[in-house]
């Protein structure tokens, strides 16, 4: 499904990130697209979920709001 999408839209898998709340699925599925897996903890897993999966997620945040923060804080620090 990823990789549909990824052509579709010219990118490479480390352009990409999934987020989503589910380790085995959401997680899982970035893994495989060789994209970063992102678990969002509003939902299915919490951090002690995280903590034990194998493997780890790329990156673990509280809930979307966190996740853009620090893109914007990324892209902002690639600018400076």
């Amino acid at each position: 499904m990823l990789q549909g999408l990824m052509q579709r839209l010219g990118l490479m898998p480390e352009q990409m990130a999934m987020a989503g709340d589910r380790l085995n699925t959401d997680v899982e599925m970035a893994r495989r697209a060789g994209g970063l897996g992102v678990l969002v903890l509003t939902g299915e897993a919490a951090a002690e979920d995280a903590a034990q999966a194998q493997p780890l997620p790329d990156l673990v945040v509280p809930d979307l709001a966190a996740f853009g923060e620090l893109l914007r804080e990324a892209r902002g620090a690639r600018f400076s």
